[in-house]
């Protein structure tokens, strides 16, 4: 989606950037920048699709970084790994 894409879809849900900005505790220009693609912030661009009802992955779709899994999947992902390679007394 555009930046006009976006700001029009929040609009018809009846929201704005300021809007969803002041209930996360973000800044307005920090969503504004990342829905104009002149900055990257994975936690702006979820709490925008979040906003949107939709997934990440379709509200940026040029931007696949923001689709990744977060961290702490990965790091549940690595303790299960090594869970099921026998090293459980190494897992924290």
């Amino acid at each position: 989606m555009t930046h006009e894409q976006i700001k029009k879809a929040l609009q018809e849900r009846g929201l704005s950037f300021a809007a969803i900005a002041k209930a996360t505790g973000r800044t307005y220009m920090s969503l504004t920048i990342v829905s104009q693609r002149k900055a990257k912030g994975r936690p702006s661009a979820l709490i925008i699709a979040g906003a949107l009802s939709m997934p990440v992955s379709d509200v940026f779709p040029d931007v696949p970084q923001y689709a990744m899994p977060a961290r702490e999947s990965n790091v549940n992902r690595a303790k299960q790994i090594l869970k099921d390679a026998g090293l459980s007394e190494y897992v924290a």
